[in-house]
C-alpha cells in the first residue's frame, strides 16, 4: 500500500481508511505477502472490476458527448493524436512518469503555471 500512498494525495492512514471502506463494500481484497508480512497487496474483486468497467464506460461516454461539438474531421484527428499519446505512454518506462529521480515532476513541488 506504500506504493499507492506515494502515488495518490492521501496519507498512509487515509489510504488505509479508504481501503477499509472498499474492502467492506466488497470491491477489493487484501493479500499479505507470504515472505514479507509487512507487504499488503490490494486486488479488485469481481464486483470491483465490474464497477471499474462501468465507471470507465460512463467516463468514455461523457468524453464522446464532449467531442460531439467538434466537426467529424477534428474528432478523427483528436482520436489519432490521443491514440499516438496512448501508444507513447505504453512504451514509456512507468518510473519516468512517477519517479522524480527519473525526471517526473513532483506535483507537490511543481511551480504554479505562469499567466
Amino acid at each position: 500500500m506504500g506504493e499507492i500512498a506515494a502515488a495518490v494525495p492521501l496519507s498512509q492512514g487515509g489510504l488505509t481508511m479508504q481501503a477499509d471502506r472498499l474492502a467492506e463494500s466488497g470491491l477489493i481484497e487484501r493479500e499479505r505477502d507470504e515472505r514479507d508480512r509487512r507487504i499488503v497487496r490490494l486486488r479488485l474483486t469481481a464486483a470491483g472490476q465490474d464497477l471499474a468497467r462501468r465507471v470507465a464506460d460512463a467516463r468514455a461516454a461523457g468524453e464522446w458527448d464532449m467531442l460531439a461539438g467538434l466537426p467529424p474531421a477534428e474528432q478523427r484527428q483528436l482520436e489519432a493524436l490521443l491514440g499516438s499519446l496512448g501508444q507513447s505512454l505504453t512504451n514509456t518506462d512507468p518510473n519516468k512518469l512517477t519517479d522524480p529521480d527519473e525526471g517526473a515532476i513532483d506535483p507537490n513541488k511543481a511551480a504554479a503555471p505562469k499567466n
